[in-house]
This record gives C-alpha cells, structure tokens and sequence, in this order.
C-alpha cells in the first residue's frame, strides 16, 4: 500500500497521475469542483431558458403548463443522479485500489443500464402522458400545452440520464473541464434553439421541448465518443460483464442522491396542488419562478458534492485517512460560507429574478417575490445537508446517506408542507422547506460527530 505522499501510477495504461490523488487544500478543492459546480447550474438553466422564452413569448398559461411538468423532468434528474453518484462512487474507489479495468468494465455496464432506463422511461412518458398531466394536477387551461411539452421531452430521457451520469463518470477519469466543456456547448445550444424555435418560428412549447431535448443530447453523444475511443487510456468503454451487485450496489448507494433530486419533484408537486387552490395558475406560476431559483442553487450544492465525492472515494479506496479528514473539514466550511451567500444574493437579487418571468407590480410578480424572500431561508443550511448525504455515499455507507436524505426531504419537507399552509396559510407554503433544511442540519452534524472516529482513525467504514 503506498504512503500519504505518493502519487498513484501503478496502471500504465492510466497516465502520469491520477488527479484525484491529490494533498487537496481550499485552492485546488475549489479549482477542482468548481467546474462541476458550474456545470450544473448551467444545467439548471435548461427548463429556467424554457420557462424564460415561454413567459416572454407564449402566455403566462403556457408558463404555468412547462412549470407543472417539472416534477417529470425532477424525477428523471434523480434516476440520473443516483447512477452517476452511485456509479463513481465505485469507480473512483477501484481506481483508488489501482484496478481500472474493472473500473472501465463497470463503466461499460452501467451505462448500458443507464440506456435501458432511458428507454423504460421514454416508453411511460410518451404512452401515458395524458394520464401523468392529470395526475400532477392540469387544470382545463393547462393541460393541452403541458401534454405536449411532456410527450416531446419524454423522448429525450435517456440522453438526459448520460448527460447526468457522464457528469460523474468525466470525474472519475480525471477530466472535470471536459465535462465542464460539453455540459456548457449543450446549455448554450439549447439558448439559440429556445430563441429559434419560439421566438422566431412561433413553435411555442413545443420548441421549447426541443431545444432542451437536444441540449441533452450533445453531451450524451460527447460522453458516448470520447470513452468508446480504442486508444483512450484509463476509463475506456469495454465488452461488459452483467454484474447485478454493481447495479445493485450504484442504485442503493446513489440512492440518497435520488432522494435529493426527487425533493424536488414532491415539492413542486406538493407546491402546485396547494397553491392551486389558494391562487388557481398564477400560483403554479409563482411556484415555478420560485423553483427554478431552488434548482439553481441547490445545482450548485450538488455540483460541488458531486466534484468532490470521487476525491473523497479515491481515498477511502487507497486508505489515506489524513486527507480524507482534511476534504471533508474544507467541505463543510465551504457549504456554510457557500450558504450564507446564497441567501444574501438571493434577497438582494429576488426584484431581477422575479421580472424575468412576470410583470413587476403585477399581482403574481408580489406573490413570488414574498415567497422567494421567504423560501430562500432554505439555502443557508442546504449545502451542508447535501454534502453530508453525499460524503456517506462516498464512503460506501449508502445506508446512512440514504437515511439522512429520507428524513431531510421525503419525511419533513412533505410533513411541513401539507401542515404549515393549514396553519399559517400561503406563508406556510414557502416556510415549510426552510424548516425541513434547519432540521435536517442537526441530523446531519449528529452523524457526522457519531462517525468521527472512524474517518480519523481508519479513513474508511466497515
């Protein structure tokens, strides 16, 4: 076994250095996540463009109708988060160990299961999309536009799952810019095509679907190329193995990953039927600006879990408790700082942020703005919460990450969700997330302080 201050080089077909074998401090942590921090805010901006175009140059119905939808693509984000999370979380510990054709060959199969999921997917979304409109809660109005939007993005599930999934797995073979790179080209496509489609062709929702439906696919097919290469060294595509404890093992430790990404398709599920009855669309509308300004920035919090989970893999793998301490200490102070500025830009930036999508002054504009004020309460202690779930799965403790982010987001936020509106009315609406985020902190600091001994001591988890 080598020592703390040895490079990893023992496969020849791997290169000079492993990036991820690394004395990380606050300057090269940060230069290594924060390429997938911003990849996945621009990420976020995928529906945020559509909802943008659509407001601007549809009607505010046909805005309400891509927002109501969003539970769909919410929860297709998690399937992908959780097999790319789960999935680097084995690759990067197998690297770490110094065997990369193992690693390359459970590359291989978990993205020809990432693919068939894409298709299982596409199947539900296109067959049953009336049905899907319904049960998020169409009204009359809606609902013609939103079966369109979801029909014609359905079709594009499983490049959205590779995009997710490649995110990771560009991680784990050491080239996060590369990542970076294709995530950008293909948010910056789906821009121009948003602007084509429905402001110079009139093509409405439709375009909107689209556009985003081939900004996913330019990554995927990027992810797809660059690892079916023949001579690319480390992480390469090669002839699969079924190995059903590996699917296993990704999807139950990429698990809290999901729970996380399906927050917010039960909040905005949740969100959409109460408002419904409180203030008909133009609150779906005001749930919709609200959410995309949670997608942002709890994209950034995930951006900055995912980049660091394989370095905090790497070194569970090559027994390296030291630095392992030192990742996880930087982490946590990062999301605090990272936390308290989010929320002091979201309050000074919330007029902007409110006008891109509705009239200033107008009855809905006053709506999001005094919910956005109260909902970003929320990001302070956001960032740390996910890290924590991450870390766990990072440390092959899928159990615990799991559990956190049950607690966090599918027990809580939905508890204070259908009781805090029949308390404080609208304000409780906004109010209940926030809750569920401060709670959820504690049960996050208790583990951490409850599994102390085993990062400092052994740098891994039995």
């Amino acid at each position: 076994m080598k020592s703390e201050n040895e490079n990893w080089n023992s496969d020849d077909n791997w290169g000079d250095e492993s990036w991820l074998d690394q004395d990380f401090k606050l300057g090269s942590l940060l230069k290594f996540t924060i390429p997938t921090v911003l990849l996945m805010m621009f990420s976020s901006l995928y529906s945020a463009v559509d909802g943008y175009f659509v407001a601007n140059f549809v009607s505010e119905n046909a805005f309400a109708s891509v927002n109501l939808v969003f539970p769909w693509t919410s929860a297709v984000i998690a399937i992908g988060l959780m097999l790319g999370t789960g999935g680097c979380a084995i690759l990067s510990k197998q690297i770490g160990e110094s065997n990369v054709d193992s690693a390359s060959r459970n590359l291989s199969l978990l993205t020809l299961f990432t693919v068939v999921i894409g298709v299982l997917l596409t199947i539900v979304g296109t067959v049953f999309t009336e049905q899907i409109v319904e049960f998020l809660g169409a009204t009359e109005l809606l609902s013609k536009d939103a079966t369109t939007y979801l029909r014609l993005l359905a079709c594009f599930a499983t490049p959205l799952l590779l995009q997710l999934a490649s995110q990771m797995f560009f991680i784990a073979d050491g080239r996060p810019m590369l990542g970076f790179g294709v995530g950008i080209v293909g948010g910056i496509a789906n821009m121009i095509l948003d602007f084509i489609f429905i402001s110079q062709i009139n093509m409405g929702v439709t375009g909107a679907a689209l556009a985003t439906g081939i900004g996913y696919s330019i990554p995927a097919l990027t992810f797809l190329i660059y690892f079916a290469r023949k001579n690319k060294q480390g992480l390469r595509f090669e002839m699969p193995k079924w190995n059903s404890k590996v699917i296993v093992y990704a999807c139950f430790n990429g698990s809290s990953e999901m729970v996380t990404g399906l927050a917010g398709t039960i909040t905005t599920f949740l969100f959409n039927i109460i408002i419904l009855d409180i203030a008909g669309e133009m609150g779906v509308a005001a749930v919709g600006v609200i959410m995309y300004a949670q997608y942002l920035f709890q994209s950034a919090f995930l951006g900055f879990s995912q980049g660091v989970s394989p370095v905090i893999s790497f070194n569970y793998g090559a027994k390296k408790p030291k630095r392992l301490r030192t990742v996880i200490k930087l982490s946590l102070i990062i999301n605090l700082v990272a936390g308290i500025g989010i929320y002091i830009l979201t309050l000074l930036t919330s007029d902007v942020v409110v006008g891109i999508y509705l009239e200033e002054g107008s009855e809905a504009f006053n709506l999001t703005k005094s919910g956005l004020i109260l909902f970003a309460l929320s990001f302070l202690p956001q960032g740390v919460n996910i890290f924590t779930s991450a870390m766990f799965t990072s440390l092959s403790d899928g159990k615990t990450s799991a559990f956190i982010s049950f607690v966090r987001t599918l027990l809580l936020i939905v508890v204070f969700v259908l009781i805090f509106p029949q308390i404080i009315g609208e304000n409780g609406i906004w109010l209940s997330v926030p809750f569920a985020e401060f709670v959820s902190i504690f049960i996050s600091f208790l583990y951490i302080a409850k599994n102390k001994k085993n990062i400092t001591t052994r740098g891994s988890y039995v």
